[in-house]
């Protein structure tokens, strides 16, 4: 089986063998300030991907692709992956993008569906009215064979369509509305894959991952690991001070104290607070510092997101304040701003 195909974006480097060498020479032309890289580095091993995002020459977040199943994955992880398949059959390249086509693809690598089905199940021309009724961003894929061409829409009106199709027989003079209609109803099975939560952001561990430390991992070292914001291997004899600290009041982790740091990303797998509810979105809520107060913000979640008891979009929290996402009630029992 042959990795999953995404748009290319403008491709600087050709695949090429994977070697620690070549990486190390990848990520330091990336991050030199004065090149303002935005793109991704994509390394294939068998029917694997993994790709590292970069925005404006820093790294910014990570993800892979095992067959046709995404996931985001911290720096540091990525690297702790790519590092074993040096040497072998992978190779490497890199793929400058605009920075719709990297939402599009962090959107693919980190966000929910809210829907799937092949073309020929759904009602597209419904699909694509609510869109432009809601006035909202909204990303859809369309996968044949293995080949994911993009879709996003922006304030339900503009948009932009991105190929991993190369055979497809994409008309300029068309809109997206008719771009994507004309390649969902061609002969042969296509699936649609729908989002309409297209938040994104950063690894947890991006800020304090800078070129001496990818180096570092790539090399089998820790890098920096105490401002990475998540706790160390057991081995590792560091304490990581946790500025947030949260008692679970009912759902899957009834009666558990739960810590993380601030800012930080709640959701049902991958974030910084994992709640494993069905109920609860991948990446549900995030608590940030703005202005000196300390803000829970909706990240566009499914089922919404509550404080004592209000559905909030974004709000002010304290000690003492419950917070509801699906099943789980949470009470902040502690807050030490960074």
């Amino acid at each position: 089986m042959l990795p999953v195909s995404i748009p290319s974006g403008t491709i600087v480097t050709a695949p090429q063998p994977l070697t620690r060498q070549l990486m190390e020479q990848i990520l330091s032309e990336l991050c030199d300030p004065g090149d303002d890289f935005t793109g991704f580095i994509a390394v294939t091993s068998d029917h694997d991907l993994y790709l590292l995002f970069f925005y404006k020459s820093h790294p910014y977040s990570a993800g892979k692709s095992l067959g046709k199943d995404p996931s985001s994955l911290s720096i540091r992880d990525y690297f702790r992956e790519v590092v074993t398949l040096m040497d072998g059959d992978s190779t490497v390249s890199v793929h400058a993008t605009d920075p719709v086509l990297l939402k599009c693809l962090l959107v693919f690598m980190h966000d929910d569906l809210t829907a799937k089905a092949p073309t020929s199940l759904i009602n597209l021309e419904a699909i694509l009215g609510q869109i432009r009724q809601d006035a909202t961003d909204a990303l859809i894929l369309l996968e044949k064979h293995g080949m994911f061409n993009f879709f996003f829409f922006k304030d339900g009106i503009k948009g932009r369509s991105y190929y991993a199709d190369s055979d497809a027989g994409r008309d300029e003079g068309l809109t997206v509305d008719e771009q994507l209609l004309i390649y969902a109803f061609q002969s042969g099975e296509v699936d649609a894959l729908i989002y309409r939560n297209v938040t994104t952001f950063e690894a947890k561990d991006a800020a304090s991952t800078g070129l001496d430390d990818m180096l570092k991992l790539l090399q089998g070292e820790s890098g920096n690991r105490k401002s990475e914001g998540v706790l160390p291997d057991p081995e590792v004899a560091e304490v990581i001070e946790e500025h947030l600290i949260l008692s679970v009041l009912d759902g899957p982790r009834a009666g558990e104290t739960v810590t993380g740091p601030i800012p930080c990303v709640l959701g049902r797998k991958n974030t910084d607070i994992v709640m494993p509810d069905p109920m609860v979105s991948k990446t549900h809520a995030a608590i940030q510092v703005v202005n000196g107060k300390l803000l829970l913000i909706d990240l566009n979640s499914t089922n919404g997101t509550t404080v004592n008891g209000q559905q909030i979009r974004q709000h002010e929290i304290v000690v003492g304040d419950i917070i509801g996402m699906g099943n789980i009630h949470l009470k902040v029992l502690r807050v030490t701003l960074p």
